[in-house]
C-alpha cells in the first residue's frame, strides 16, 4: 500500500476511536421519580439512570420519564394513559421554569383518562409535583391542560393554582 492509503486508514481509525471514547464517556445521572406503591398509600422514589441533559431540558426529561411509568415492580403509573407533555411556547424546553415555578402543559387525556377518586388524584398530583421539585430550580408546579387552567383533575383537589411539594405523601424511611 502507498503512504496515502496508510494516512487514510490512520485517520479513519482515529475518528472511530474518538467516537467510541465519546460514547463511553457519555455522562449519566440519577433522577428520582415518585410513583405510588402498590397499595396507593405512599409515593416512593424510583431512581432512574438517564443521560445527562442541559439543565433547561431536565424538567422535560423528568416529566417524560414519569409519563413512561415505573420500571420497578410494586409501583404503578399514576399518569393516565395517552397523556402527552405539550410545549408551552417553544418546542424545547416544553416546561417553563421562572422564579421557582414550573409550568407544565399536558394533553386533555390527562383529565379524560384519569380513573378518579381522591386517592388516585392526590397520588397523581403528588407524583408530578414531588418529582419536579427534586430540582432545586423548582419550588412550585402549575398544571395546564391544553394550555388552559382547570379547576381540578378529578373533582377533589384544585389545580388552578401552583402546587408545592407534598412531603406528607412520601413514604417515611425506616
Amino acid at each position: 500500500m502507498n503512504k496515502k492509503c496508510y494516512k487514510w486508514i490512520a485517520i479513519c481509525l482515529f475518528v472511530v476511536a474518538g467516537l467510541w471514547l465519546g460514547l463511553k464517556m457519555a455522562s449519566y445521572e440519577h433522577i428520582c421519580l415518585y410513583y405510588p406503591d402498590s397499595n396507593g398509600e405512599w409515593l416512593e422514589c424510583e431512581q432512574r439512570r438517564v443521560l445527562k441533559v442541559d439543565k433547561t431540558l431536565k424538567a422535560d426529561m423528568i416529566m417524560e420519564e414519569l409519563i413512561k411509568g415505573p420500571n420497578k415492580e410494586g409501583f404503578f403509573n399514576p399518569i393516565p394513559e395517552g397523556t402527552v407533555l405539550l410545549p408551552l411556547y417553544t418546542e424545547k424546553p416544553k416546561i417553563k421554569i421562572e422564579n421557582g415555578l414550573a409550568t407544565v402543559n399536558l394533553s386533555y387525556d390527562f383529565i379524560k383518562n384519569h380513573p378518579g377518586g381522591s386517592t388516585g388524584e392526590i397520588m397523581t398530583l403528588g407524583a408530578i409535583v414531588n418529582s419536579l421539585t427534586e430540582l432545586k430550580e423548582i419550588s412550585e408546579v402549575q398544571l395546564l391542560i391544553n394550555g388552559e387552567k382547570y379547576d381540578s383533575l378529578a373533582g377533589h383537589f384544585s389545580i388552578r393554582e401552583p402546587m408545592s411539594r407534598m412531603e406528607e405523601l412520601i413514604k417515611p424511611k425506616k
